[in-house]
């Protein structure tokens, strides 16, 4: 039972940062995304002020 409850300490933490790491990476990845298409568009009125 020691045992187990030990477990449980060191797996729930990991996999808790393990999830807070991946949302991290979906959230950059959607900034960066956004700031992509951003300088797209704004590139885009400048050659159409062109």
């Amino acid at each position: 039972m020691q045992k187990n409850a030990f477990m449980n300490k060191i797996y729930k933490p990991s996999q808790a940062s393990l999830h807070q790491i991946y949302m991290q990476n979906i959230a950059l990845k959607m900034f960066c995304q956004l700031v992509v298409r951003d300088k797209i568009q704004i590139t885009q009125k400048q050659i159409q002020a062109l």
